[in-house]
């Protein structure tokens, strides 16, 4: 094995929630792999609010018991592959690799039939029980592990996993480039990760994007972009495809009444809210509301190659050691960041 990643120890330090609203720092045994699995040594982990809802048991899946405590959260991140199963042959010690967040059996009609982020006995790693990459070490299957180009840096690598959930959303409302697809008007709500990068990749693909946010410094993020920018919306009539970011319930709510005739309506934030929406308006106006969540391979795929054709700087700005934890989620919550990470190993 190469000694840049040689396993030194036995024992691997790790964040784990212990249960509901109780983060520690705690050491592993690392554990044997089975001859499918992969060793990943972590590099670099992304804070993403999806961390906090674990941590307070907000998600349905640990209200409802599908999801257990103790967890180790993250689940956007980079690594090197330390150690490989006897069966493994698309993967080699050394090599760069992200993985993916849901793990799908590949076994249930929803995985037959091509549907693998809605697979019933899914696994996703660092929110429903799975260990996830607030540590320093980190076993997946194979098949959940792609490698990474030269040129595509482990800190900017840590982003994929929000790219490939853009990418999932808008094959969603089957928006691609213009060279398969009419050039849309489009509007964004929020500009935090999720928005900022739809904001750079339907650019990059030639529609016509504005973006709303009342945090003017996620605006500016985007400033290099021919975008329209905007701290609030009145009219939602001139646009073809309205993507709702932020999760807040009235604000999916006020774009599903007061979009256009015939539009469509991505919704990418969960809102925690179970509000009733106009189904006449619907109806009777001809929309279509798509929601998403989760990516698979293929996005994965398709994200990797996808990052070294748009701006992800701004999303490698704040990096804190990983014994910085706690000053990492503080700045977070600030929203003074797009996106804060931890450098894990190197």
């Amino acid at each position: 094995m190469n000694s840049i990643h040689k396993i030194n120890s036995l024992f691997y330090k790790v964040i784990e929630y212990e249960k509901q609203n109780s983060p520690v720092e705690k050491k592993y045994n690392i554990d044997s792999i089975s001859s499918n699995q992969v060793l990943i040594k972590i590099s670099y982990a992304g804070i993403c609010e999806t961390d906090f809802e674990v941590l307070k048991g907000e998600l349905d899946y640990y209200k409802s018991g599908w999801a257990k405590y103790p967890i180790i959260p993250g689940h956007e991140f980079s690594g090197v592959v330390s150690k490989l199963g006897s069966e493994i042959t698309n993967l080699k010690e050394g090599d760069r690799v992200v993985g993916q967040c849901i793990l799908s059996c590949n076994q249930c009609e929803m995985c037959l039939t091509g549907r693998e982020t809605a697979c019933v006995k899914r696994k996703e790693v660092g929110v429903l029980n799975c260990n996830g990459a607030y540590a320093e070490y980190l076993i997946l299957p194979s098949r959940f592990v792609h490698k990474i180009p030269n040129d595509l840096s482990l800190l900017t690598a840590s982003s994929i996993e929000p790219l490939a959930v853009v990418l999932k959303g808008l094959n969603r409302i089957n928006l691609n480039n213009l060279t398969i697809s009419d050039k849309e008007s489009i509007l964004i709500i929020g500009a935090g990760t999720i928005g900022h990068l739809m904001a750079r990749i339907l650019t990059f693909w030639g529609h016509e994007v504005a973006i709303v946010d009342s945090n003017k410094q996620r605006l500016h993020y985007l400033s290099d972009l021919n975008i329209g920018t905007k701290n609030k919306v009145k009219n939602y009539l001139k646009y073809s495809h309205i993507i709702e970011c932020t999760g807040d319930a009235k604000s999916a709510s006020k774009v599903i009444n007061e979009s256009a005739i015939s539009s469509n309506i991505l919704l990418m934030g969960l809102p925690y809210n179970k509000e009733l929406v106009d189904l006449e308006n619907i109806v009777s106006y001809d929309k279509k509301i798509i929601g998403t969540v989760g990516s698979n391979a293929k996005n994965f795929k398709d994200a990797i190659k996808m990052a070294a054709k748009i701006n992800m700087r701004h999303f490698d700005e704040s990096v804190y050691e990983f014994d910085q934890w706690k000053s990492a989620w503080d700045k977070h919550r600030s929203k003074k960041r797009l996106k804060v990470k931890l450098k894990i190993g190197s």
